[in-house]
């Protein structure tokens, strides 16, 4: 007998056994039931007690000699037999590749996970420090054209005001021709139309620069490399300074309501609170397929900050809602979305020992209801 043979037949008798001891039993029974029958049959004249009596004393006398000859005897010799004990150790230990091979998918699988978390916040960190430098970069030049603008802004009036009074000069004297002449000029050269126009011209630059300064601010403040430890921030300016950033992303699909309560400073990583900000708005926008409006919402209460982001998007599934904070997972047609956003998003919220949840109806739209301590960062983190 080789050895395929030998632990095909272990295998056999291993996984048989149950069967073989059920028959004998039902054997032993049936054997049992049949001795009675028999002795009920010749004394007709025992009683309905006697013939319990009777199969009581039939079924152990008969049946426990059956079961240890043919079951209990072939099992003990079986399992005293060191050639069965080695089939019986070499098929437990078929198992244990098994369960390396579960354990070790597993822990790949929250190593892909983690790493993959880990690479999104190294990004995020990377582009706070991109969005920082190249806010450095843009504010200075900023600041010569806003001082310069509102410098040309001050020269323009005093042109004006000079060319007002040479003209009132030029009338007061008598020189037709002359005043003919220059009047003809300045119809030619729409002076009167440049000079009204101009102030319009600066007004609007000054204006456009003092919003390309304002986004520099913001960008300055969402990216807050200075902050990469926990310290107090204004909960709300995180989301005002996020939203601005993200504007390009929702102005054209959803309209935003503000609604910004009184909330205390807060201990926090505003810069990762920033990027929970970023995930909810950039899902809330890309949530509603045409138009739309987004909703947020902060109030203080009983020592939390409380957060709504609300929208009017297509809402999720109840069986995906308890899915969505699961890494990979994620509603967005197959390309559109790593599955990742909401994952960070819970981690970073647990991590300031905050609570996140989410209702949805399907058609109706989405809100996400964020909690924060104030005292919200767990200092041994």
């Amino acid at each position: 007998m080789n050895d395929r043979s030998f632990y095909f037949k272990l295998k056999t008798f291993r996984y048989s056994s149950p069967y073989i001891a059920m028959s004998i039993i039902a054997l032993a029974v049936v054997l049992c039931e049949i001795t009675a029958m028999i002795i009920i049959h010749v004394i007709p004249s025992l009683s309905e007690s006697e013939k319990n009596i009777v199969n009581l004393l039939t079924l152990v006398t008969f049946s426990t000699p059956i079961i240890y000859f043919f079951l209990v005897r072939p099992l003990m010799k079986y399992n005293a037999d060191p050639m069965n004990q080695t089939g019986e150790q070499f098929n437990s230990m078929t198992h244990v590749p098994e369960q390396k091979n579960i354990e070790s998918e597993i822990a790949y699988r929250d190593l892909k996970e983690t790493q993959s978390q880990m690479l999104q916040r190294e990004k995020m960190a990377s582009i706070g420090k991109l969005a920082a430098g190249v806010a450095h970069e843009i504010n200075n030049p900023m600041g010569f054209i806003s001082s310069n603008m509102n410098s040309l802004g001050t020269y323009t009036k005093k042109i004006t005001e000079f060319i007002h009074i040479q003209e009132q000069a030029l009338m007061s004297v008598n020189f037709p021709e002359l005043t003919k002449e220059v009047e003809e000029q300045k119809k030619k050269l729409k002076v009167d139309f440049i000079l009204d126009d101009i102030g319009q011209l600066l007004e609007e630059s000054i204006e456009g620069a003092d919003r390309v300064t304002k986004i520099v601010q913001n960008l300055k403040s969402f990216s807050r490399v200075d902050e990469s430890e926990h310290n107090l921030a204004n909960i709300n300016d995180c989301m005002e300074s996020t939203l601005n950033i993200v504007w390009n992303e929702l102005k054209y699909k959803a309209t935003v309501t503000k609604d910004y309560g009184d909330i205390p400073m807060t201990m926090c990583y505003p810069l990762q609170l920033n990027q929970v900000f970023v995930n909810l708005l950039v899902n809330a926008s890309h949530a509603i397929e045409t138009q739309g409006e987004i909703r947020i919402k902060t109030w203080n209460g009983n020592g939390l900050v409380n957060i709504s982001v609300s929208d009017t998007g297509r809402g999720i599934e109840k069986d995906k809602i308890k899915k969505i904070f699961e890494p990979f997972f994620t509603t967005k047609p197959e390309g559109e979305g790593t599955g990742l956003g909401l994952s960070i998003t819970y981690d970073i919220i647990k991590k300031h020992r905050g609570d996140i949840s989410v209702d949805s109806e399907v058609g109706k739209g989405t809100t996400f209801h964020i909690k924060i301590p104030v005292t919200g960062v767990d200092n041994d983190e």
